[in-house]
């Protein structure tokens, strides 16, 4: 857990604790689309997965 932790930077904390704050207020006011796009912010940042968070999206510098 350690390891997985390190890795994190303040952006994808703030964007976990902001899709955190999306889903408690899309259940408290039963908006359940915003609950779930709240979700899929929470769960983009667990898995890493959106915006090039797995680095394959590197642009080679090579000789210009």
């Amino acid at each position: 857990m350690k390891r997985y932790l390190a890795s994190w930077s303040i952006t994808r904390v703030i964007r976990l604790v902001f899709g955190g704050m999306i889903i408690f207020e899309g259940i408290r006011q039963a908006q359940w689309v915003l609950a779930a796009m709240g979700g899929v912010i929470t769960l983009i940042t667990l898995l890493t997965a959106g915006c090039c968070g797995s680095g394959s999206c590197s642009v080679n510098r090579g000789k210009c």
